[in-house]
């Protein structure tokens, strides 16, 4: 009996070790991971001007022009930064944010070529955008900046810079320096 007994209990020692390492994996299978947190980004005020120099020949954009225009450089910015396609992208999102804004108003929208975009950190954006056979320069970025850079404001983009500082992510578009729209975005993590 000594020997069997011996064997046996070495068998059922064996056996308990394995139960209770089944034990351990399967309680760390139920375990659920920790949620990541990811950026969220909304669209907190837009304002766009289509005639900010008044009844200037040459000067008017219509509204389908200007949003294809800020999805356009929205989507190149985001392929500059190598961003992941998903939501938690601050170019990319404003782009999808942006095409559905659009959406909701029945603007049909076109994808304006973008050629050459640099970012400069105390100008901003800038690049050549090819449109409806035309070439324009624009500039994106910060309030201040593209201010020196451009003819003055209209007041509806005035008021909106004043009204967002402090408060989010702000962008000035400007064409052929011109600034027609002004965009401020919010950002959380959730």
């Amino acid at each position: 009996m000594g020997l069997f007994s011996f064997f046996s209990r070495k068998k059922k020692n064996q056996a308990s070790r394995v139960d209770q390492s089944d034990q351990s994996s399967s309680t760390r299978q139920r375990v659920e991971p920790t949620p990541v947190k990811v950026w969220h980004h909304s669209l907190a005020s837009l304002t766009i001007v289509t005639h900010p120099l008044g009844e200037t020949p040459g000067t008017i954009l219509e509204r389908p022009f200007l949003y294809s225009s800020l999805i356009s450089i929205a989507q190149a910015i985001s392929r500059l930064h190598q961003e992941p396609e998903n939501s938690s992208s601050l170019f990319f999102e404003s782009a999808q944010i942006l095409t559905s804004k659009a959406a909701a108003e029945d603007l049909s929208l076109a994808h304006h070529e973008i050629v050459g975009l640099t970012f400069d950190p105390a100008l901003g954006y800038s690049a050549r955008m090819s449109a409806d056979g035309k070439k324009f320069t624009i500039l994106y970025g910060q309030a201040a900046p593209v201010a020196r850079a451009s003819t003055p404001f209209h007041s509806d983009i005035t008021e909106a810079v004043q009204s967002s500082i402090g408060q989010g992510e702000t962008f000035v578009l400007a064409i052929d320096g011109i600034a027609y729209a002004h965009l401020r975005f919010t950002s959380e993590l959730q």
